[in-house]
């Protein structure tokens, strides 16, 4: 999917505001170290992707982790039928003029009551991006980037040339779920 350029240009003006929910709790990380009950996945609408991620996913349901899905309609469609579980589904009419969330669904995702978010799409994406700057979650994980340097608390290298699955298991291991 292509992103517009005013969409970019909005999030960077949006990001200049800053971080207004920043927490500055700890939290342990690893195996035997996690408190995670409830998780929130953004999941990428690029195809090359799928199967990756319902794999992941399948692996998740084995283990009883809780877990919400935000994505875009697109993305939905290709998951529906892998991964049964709720979320916040972001269809066009949910975007403002400049392709940035509505506040609705800003406020939405800050009522969800989860422990991390997980950004499972290695490349950038302003609508979530702006979607995971306003979670209230006190673990963010997602890929490296240069514009993602103070979004995320934790970030996997995103190596083009590796697999996506051992980046996803990297990802599990922070979690202590693997």
């Amino acid at each position: 999917m292509e992103i517009p350029l005013k969409t970019y240009v909005a999030y960077w003006f949006h990001s200049l505001a800053g971080n207004k929910n920043k927490v500055d709790s700890q939290i342990k990380l690893g195996i035997y170290g996690n408190n995670f009950q409830k998780l929130a996945y953004f999941l990428p609408d690029n195809e090359k992707y799928q199967t990756s991620i319902i794999q992941y996913f399948d692996n998740l349901i084995i283990k009883n982790i809780e877990f919400k899905i935000i994505c875009r309609s697109s993305a939905f469609d290709m998951f529906q039928s892998s991964i049964m579980h709720s979320g916040i589904i972001i269809s066009d009419k949910l975007l403002n003029r400049w392709g940035l969330p509505e506040e609705a669904t800003i406020r939405q995702l800050e009522s969800l009551s989860i422990d991390a978010v997980i950004d499972l799409n290695p490349e950038e994406d302003p609508v979530h991006s702006m979607l995971i700057r306003s979670s209230k979650s006190p673990i963010k994980i997602g890929f490296q980037s240069k514009r993602h340097t103070s979004l995320f608390n934790i970030t996997v290298e995103n190596n083009r040339e590796e697999i996506i699955e051992y980046q996803f298991n990297q990802i599990n291991q922070l979690l202590g779920l693997a």
